[in-house]
């Protein structure tokens, strides 16, 4: 039976994982794990539904972001970029949320559980449990935007691997779509230096020209959805930066400069590795790296310039291929490699993150700022280093090509 378990724990792990997520929505068990933040008279899907009934109002003549929306469960005046407009063509509307909910989760559990890689059953767990957690669920039970992020953000590897301009300018359009509805995707551009050099100004100029060309017909929505930002304060589903602030009086500039000497810190100690690191990391697949680079920049990004609710944190999922994939083969008594507690660190940091609100203790929320601030200088130290072998490798790739 435990060489059973043993051969198969991948499939069980990700079988736990979708029974889990079933569970929840069988017997409504969401205010166990969101508490105050679940509203069971708008549930389910409160964000989506907000998302369509923006649509719905604007085929029908209402301004959304002057007055309150009849079409939303909450009436709320619309905060959100207008990109989402141009699909009232198919009119979709609020009566659409359930069935358009549904298939947006069952697809974003089925990519968040084939990010599970094998590795020792420890980590497997550990992994399962930033799959399966408060945030992941806040997310779902919202049916928040983020997850369609989430879904486009999970081809964008395989796009960008392809030595063909139709699939690049799709890549390219793409990143452009996501960033005009949530705007924080535009660091995905930075996946494009890693295509071939003698491509990459072409690539450069097209990112150049589309940005410029919405951004000169956005900027007025820009500028208006930025003074309907809410000045946040931290709670324990929240991420930023800004939530030091709960530590003491500080300027923003001066945790900007302790985020970015941690990172260089980080990035230090792993380049002091680097030959016992290279090896190990010639075994990881290049889609892993990629997927390691997108959660990285886009959560990076997020906790830099703004308060962001933690559902966001989804996007930390795509971290887990490469670190489960590199702590495969290590010796839990005993870290053998530098890399491996640096990566460690980075797993348990987000575990605590996700799981904070779950924490029984008063001081939880600042526990919670602490690991997130663990979590994110040593992902960002460990994302500079995946990125610098990505474009290395590249560069490795060209020349041999010569």
């Amino acid at each position: 039976m435990y060489s059973y378990l043993n051969q198969n724990k991948l499939f069980i792990a990700r079988l736990t994982i979708v029974l889990l997520f079933i569970t929840v929505f069988l017997f409504s068990l969401f205010s166990l794990f969101l508490k105050e933040f679940h509203f069971p008279e708008v549930f389910p899907f409160l964000d989506l539904k907000g998302r369509l009934a923006h649509i719905q109002a604007n085929r029908l003549g209402i301004d959304t972001y002057s007055f309150r929306n009849p079409f939303d469960p909450l009436g709320r005046i619309n905060d959100k970029p207008s990109i989402s407009l141009i699909f009232s063509f198919t009119g979709l509307g609020v009566k659409d949320a359930i069935w358009l909910g549904y298939i947006l989760i069952s697809l974003f559990i089925f990519q968040a559980i084939s990010l599970l890689r094998k590795t020792n059953l420890l980590f497997l767990i550990l992994g399962s449990l930033c799959i399966f957690n408060p945030n992941t669920l806040l997310a779902i039970e919202r049916g928040n935007d983020d997850i369609i992020i989430f879904l486009f953000c999970f081809g964008l590897p395989y796009l960008i691997s392809k030595k063909n301009h139709f699939f690049n300018a799709t890549a390219i359009f793409l990143v452009w779509f996501l960033s005009a509805l949530k705007y924080y995707p535009i660091t995905l551009y930075l996946m494009f230096v890693s295509k071939k050099i003698s491509k990459f100004k072409i690539y450069s100029f097209s990112i150049i020209l589309i940005n410029i060309c919405w951004l000169s017909l956005s900027l007025k929505e820009i500028s208006f959805l930025k003074r309907r930002l809410p000045n946040d304060d931290a709670y324990l589903f929240s991420f930023s930066l800004k939530e030091l602030f709960k530590f003491g009086n500080s300027s923003y500039l001066i945790l900007l400069l302790l985020f970015f000497i941690s990172v260089l810190i980080g990035y230090l100690y792993l380049k002091s590795d680097k030959k016992v690191l290279s090896e190990h990391f010639a075994k990881v697949s290049n889609f892993d790296k990629k997927y390691f680079i997108i959660g990285c920049t886009l959560l990076t990004f997020c906790y830099l310039i703004s308060f962001n609710w933690s559902y966001r944190f989804i996007h930390s999922l795509f971290l887990l291929p490469l670190i489960l994939n590199l702590l495969s083969e290590t010796n839990l008594v005993s870290f053998n490699f530098r890399y491996e507690k640096f990566l460690f660190i980075i797993l348990i940091s987000l575990l605590i993150s996700n799981w904070a609100s779950f924490l029984p203790i008063d001081s939880a929320l600042k526990l919670k700022i602490i690991f997130n601030f663990i979590f994110f200088s040593t992902s960002t130290a460990f994302g500079l280093y995946v990125f610098e072998d990505l474009y290395n490798g590249q560069k490795i790739t060209n020349f041999s090509t010569i």
